[in-house]
């Protein structure tokens, strides 16, 4: 089973600079948080203008007359992790909190799937690559891919059968990237 992990920081951005936060204030004590069979999706947009021109019409049946439309501004890139617990696992009852905590802690996090496996679309989407001093100061396995992001909210639903479950929603953004100083 893929498992894509989040981990909390410490640094208020991707640059590292600073004093870290410490493990008290931040979220499962700045250990990743490990995310079995999650459903990762994420989303790119624009913002256009499209408001009318007044007086400009189509030309009777010319389905492409009308007014040019102008790029605005381009959003960052979005996610939206989905999951499920199982509540008789004391494995995962022990995730509730931190993924609870997640858009609670103003550090940013990391999102990334720990191999070079380029079949991930986590390694195929993402920028930036950990450097040596970011995996010594996370205590990582490697120099994977990764994105910085913010995590925006966390959505719960408990789901009542014989097995009971939690269903969870993570939805956040990703920052742009910025050279490490670590």
């Amino acid at each position: 089973m893929v498992s894509i992990y989040i981990h909390d920081s410490g640094y208020l951005s991707p640059t590292n600079t600073g004093t870290r936060a410490s493990s008290a204030n931040m979220v499962n004590s700045g250990n990743a948080i490990e995310l079995h069979g999650v459903e990762f999706k994420p989303r790119t947009a624009a913002n256009y203008d499209v408001s009318p021109t007044l007086g400009v019409y189509g030309t009777g049946t010319d389905t492409s007359g009308g007014t040019v439309i102008h790029v605005t501004s381009v959003e960052n890139t979005g996610f939206t992790l989905r999951g499920v617990l199982d509540l008789s696992n004391a494995t995962d009852q022990a995730l509730v909190t931190p993924i609870a905590q997640l858009p609670r802690t103003r550090w940013y996090k990391l999102l990334y799937f720990n191999s070079l496996d380029a079949t991930q679309l986590i390694h195929n989407l993402a920028d930036d690559t950990f450097t040596a001093g970011e995996v010594t100061a996370f205590s990582l396995g490697g120099a994977w891919k990764h994105f910085h992001v913010f995590v925006q909210t966390v959505t719960w639903a408990h789901v009542a059968r014989a097995q009971p479950r939690l269903e969870y929603t993570i939805v956040g953004h990703v920052t742009k990237t910025e050279t490490s100083t670590i």
